[in-house]
């Protein structure tokens, strides 16, 4: 049973991955493994590697029931700033969004907004819409967000060491391999 008002765990989580094409339909099986309940959302709605797929004029009420927003969106047209401030609204204020599709995708004035007033309880970005994150991005500051260095690929190879280390070294108060100066 998880704490009120509180995603603690994957295990009984729902996970909403918008972008269910070959990584999206990977990564659910991995998602239901820890527990989780993985709802797709794609250009065909139905069921796809055994998911539920819903299409995008769906998703606002999938939204309202989600724990987990993963985003595995490509750039496209259509695609930008798919993840707009109604769309963030309609996620409850306990939920987190995961981008590791493209940074493009999020509107990050409306993410931040949302983190910023509590709407939503966090999110992790892998990407952002201009790489590197410049150093005077507010996004640098935001509560409850966590900022990782386009790795989520599994590419290039060694990063998630080089993650790994770098996190140890900034807790050890250490300098970082590879620091950009910002």
């Amino acid at each position: 049973m998880r704490p009120e008002g509180r995603l603690t765990s994957l295990i009984g989580a729902s996970v909403l991955v918008w972008g269910f094409g070959s990584i999206g339909t990977t990564l659910a099986p991995l998602l239901e493994a820890v527990g989780a309940t993985v709802t797709g959302v794609a250009r065909s709605a139905g069921t796809r590697a055994g998911y539920r797929v819903v299409t995008e004029a769906d998703i606002e009420a999938e939204l309202g029931r989600t724990d987990v927003l993963v985003m595995i969106l490509p750039t496209a047209p259509d695609t930008t700033k798919a993840l707009n401030a109604r769309r963030l609204a309609a996620l409850p204020p306990t939920s987190w969004v995961v981008n590791v599709g493209r940074g493009s995708t999020v509107d990050e004035d409306a993410l931040l907004a949302a983190l910023r007033e509590g709407r939503i309880a966090g999110a992790a970005l892998d990407v952002t819409a201009a790489e590197p994150l410049p150093a005077d991005s507010p996004l640098w500051d935001a509560p409850n967000l966590i900022i990782t260095p386009h790795v989520a690929g599994g590419r290039p190879l060694g990063a998630g060491e080089l993650t790994s280390r770098n996190l140890r070294k900034l807790l050890a108060g250490e300098p970082l391999d590879n620091a950009v100066a910002r």
